[in-house]
């Protein structure tokens, strides 16, 4: 396309003024031409239960702002000519009817060397509808269960709310960029909490963080449940079962005994009730681990005397008096544990 404007050439079609765009001048271009195309209807579903709007039933858009919703989409009908250049856009919707918009505005184009207005009006129809996501979700489909467990106990509240999170938590960034992942169900159960998931790659990654986070183990499976799209269709299920201790239990490691303190990414932070160095225990040294004691077994004991590494008590059990191994300040009690017959004093910050 020639866009520059010739001196002394004159318009093909009406021989008076001097040619711009493929030989013509800017009024007969403009006569010859269709810049813009838009619709004199605009159909746009919106979904009844999350609002989201679709033009086709396909790709849905999600929004929190009704009319700007309705403005993106029916500017996306419009068909700009190839040979002009958007430089500018006022459009604007008017509320017929809840279920009728009028929408109007202009564009300012550039065609070579000109540039021009054109202006357009369309109707918007509303529909009501149910988008995709919203018919799986009200009809309870899931792809993957994620079903956290503690081995040999029940899991405590702040494990289950601890798991919750994480799992919410990669569902509610998953779905930022698909509509379609979701958490169709939470469900209590015995030893446990199971979570009922849309989609299996968002269901396996937060299985992975809770199963991180407490130092678990992942078992997966997976059940064929019939054909979509020509294909097999399997449910996932992502079993992440905890150790039998959690964070304020007592565990033996190799031949000393620790509070369990903190767990961080794949192993546990353990603090020594023996005075000795803390440790954090990860990967194949995990099996080393044994529950020696339950933080529910923890006694207060009177505290007789102490000094700067170690305090008198009296033995809750038998009333005895104790040497313990204590480093931190003091008060009138301290906290201990039976382990093998043998107490220790609770370091501090437990």
């Amino acid at each position: 396309m020639r866009c520059m404007r010739e001196e002394g050439v004159k318009c093909f079609r009406c021989g008076k003024n001097e040619a711009v765009v493929e030989g013509l001048c800017r009024d007969c271009y403009l006569e010859t031409h269709e810049l813009l195309e838009f619709p004199e209807y605009i159909d746009i579903q919106n979904c009844l239960h999350c609002g989201a709007l679709s033009l086709d039933g396909r790709k849905w858009l999600d929004t929190d702002d009704m009319r700007q919703g309705l403005r993106d989409l029916a500017l996306s009908t419009i068909t700009v000519s190839r040979d002009a250049k958007v430089e500018e856009v006022e459009d604007t919707i008017i509320e017929r009817d809840p279920y009728m918009y009028d929408y109007i505005g202009k564009m300012r184009l550039s065609v070579g060397n000109f540039t021009t207005e054109e202006e357009f009006h369309s109707i918007i129809r509303i529909k009501g509808a149910t988008c995709p996501a919203c018919s799986r979700l009200h009809g309870h489909y899931f792809e993957a269960i994620v079903q956290v467990r503690a081995t040999g106990r029940e899991m405590s509240q702040q494990e289950k709310e601890t798991a919750r999170e994480m799992v919410i938590g990669r569902i509610v960034q998953a779905e930022k960029g698909n509509r379609n992942v979701f958490l169709t169900e939470e469900k209590e159960v015995h030893g446990g909490i199971d979570f009922y998931i849309s989609h299996t790659a968002t269901a396996r990654s937060a299985a992975r963080e809770v199963s991180d986070a407490f130092a678990g183990k992942i078992t997966e499976s997976k059940k064929l449940t019939g054909r979509r799209e020509g294909e097999d269709f399997y449910r996932f299920t992502f079993l992440v079962r905890i150790p039998e201790y959690g964070k304020g239990d007592f565990v033996k490691y190799r031949e000393d005994y620790y509070i369990v303190d903190s767990s961080s990414g794949k192993g546990w932070k353990l603090r020594s009730l023996e005075g000795k160095q803390d440790v954090r225990v990860r990967g194949k040294e995990l099996k080393k681990v044994r529950l020696a004691a339950r933080k529910e077994d923890m006694k207060e004991a009177i505290v007789l005397s102490s000094t700067e590494d170690e305090v008198q008590v009296m033995d809750p059990d038998t009333y005895e008096t104790k040497n313990l191994i204590r480093k931190g300040k003091k008060g009138k009690t301290v906290r201990t544990i039976r382990i093998d017959g043998e107490i220790y004093a609770l370091p501090d910050d437990d």
